[in-house]
């Protein structure tokens, strides 16, 4: 089982190239990386700040995202709660105009969050589940190659639903 993720990444990042049955090669590359800081909060939290940062893989028109997320609660007194997800994702890119794009994207991944509070008597307690991320990146090009965005998330599981708003950084490796 612990070999799993790692073979998904040897053939999302490492394929150069699929070819389909009528013998037109199809380019499998990856696309981009991004990275991103922001504001995040859930249906138990009272908010705090989040990171987030993706591989993209594309063939043809579809997109393969590698996403990981972590955020924290800003409760400075009496609690601390803290969450992380790693996420396969599907997606496609909509060009707007020859400057702005939207890439969306919704997958499945795992959820882990750990939290302590006085109702667990300040006991750390964690736990982990299958999520159902959904997010869009909202993408101005700056130059081919590199984009500035917003980057609005959310989280499905059964723990606590996360949403969170980032501001993103990304690099297109071929160019948009």
């Amino acid at each position: 089982m612990k070999r799993l993720p790692l073979i998904l990444i040897f053939v999302l990042f490492f394929s150069c190239s699929v070819f389909s049955q009528e013998g037109n090669a199809s380019q499998f590359f990856v696309k981009s990386i991004s990275a991103g800081i922001g504001v995040t909060g859930g249906d138990e939290t009272s908010g705090g700040i989040g990171f987030n940062a993706d591989v993209t893989t594309a063939l043809n028109k579809n997109l393969f995202t590698l996403a990981l997320a972590t955020g924290s609660e800003l409760d400075l007194f009496d609690a601390h709660r803290n969450f992380f997800s790693a996420d396969l994702l599907y997606g496609r890119e909509f060009l707007v105009t020859r400057i702005f794009a939207i890439e969306a994207h919704a997958g499945v991944g795992i959820f882990s969050e750990n939290y302590k509070n006085g109702d667990t008597n300040f006991r750390e307690i964690s736990e982990s589940t299958l999520g159902i991320p959904v997010r869009l990146k909202f993408l101005f090009y700056v130059s081919p190659k590199f984009a500035l965005g917003l980057n609005p998330n959310v989280n499905f599981n059964s723990i606590e639903t996360i949403y969170s708003g980032n501001l993103i950084f990304q690099y297109n490796f071929g160019g948009k």
